[in-house]
C-alpha cells in the first residue's frame, strides 16, 4: 500500500514536472515534440483551449492540486472524497483528450499524451482508494 502511495506521488510529481514543460514551450512558440512534428497542430486547434486558457495550464494545476490532495487525503475525508473524485474526473478528461487527439485534430502532441497517459496509470493505481471511499 505504501509503495503504490509512493508510486502515486512519484507520477503526479512528473506529470507536475511535464505540466512546466509543456506551458514554457508553449509559450515559447517552439513546438518541440519528442517524437514527430505535431505539437504545434495539437496546440493551435480549438480544443487545446479553454475559456482562452492554454490546456496545459489547466494541467499544470489540476497536478499540483492532485498532489496536495494526495498528500493530505487522509487526514480528512472532504480532501479524500475531492480526491477520488478529481482522480475520476482526471482520468476521464485524460481519456478524452486522447480521443480527441486521435479523431479530431488527427494528430498527437508526444508530451500532451505521455501526461494523459501517466494520468490514467495514477488512477488505476488510486482505485484501491476509490473502493474504499465507495465501501464508506
Amino acid at each position: 500500500m505504501i509503495k503504490r502511495e509512493k508510486i502515486i506521488q512519484l507520477l503526479l510529481i512528473l506529470n507536475f514536472i511535464l505540466c512546466i514543460y509543456l506551458v514554457y514551450d508553449q509559450s515559447q512558440q517552439q513546438g518541440y515534440c519528442i517524437i514527430g512534428s505535431s505539437c504545434n497542430q495539437v496546440w493551435n486547434s480549438p480544443q487545446a483551449h479553454l475559456l482562452g486558457i492554454p490546456m496545459s495550464w489547466f494541467g499544470l494545476f489540476a497536478f499540483l492540486l492532485f498532489f496536495i490532495m494526495h498528500e493530505f487525503k487522509s487526514k480528512n475525508i472532504w480532501i479524500e472524497r475531492g480526491y477520488v473524485l478529481f482522480v475520476g474526473a482526471g482520468a476521464v478528461m485524460a481519456l478524452y483528450l486522447i480521443i480527441v487527439q486521435a479523431f479530431v485534430i488527427h494528430a498527437f502532441c508526444t508530451i500532451c499524451t505521455i501526461i494523459d497517459s501517466i494520468m490514467i496509470v495514477i488512477a488505476i493505481l488510486a482505485s484501491e482508494d476509490i473502493k474504499d471511499y465507495v465501501k464508506k
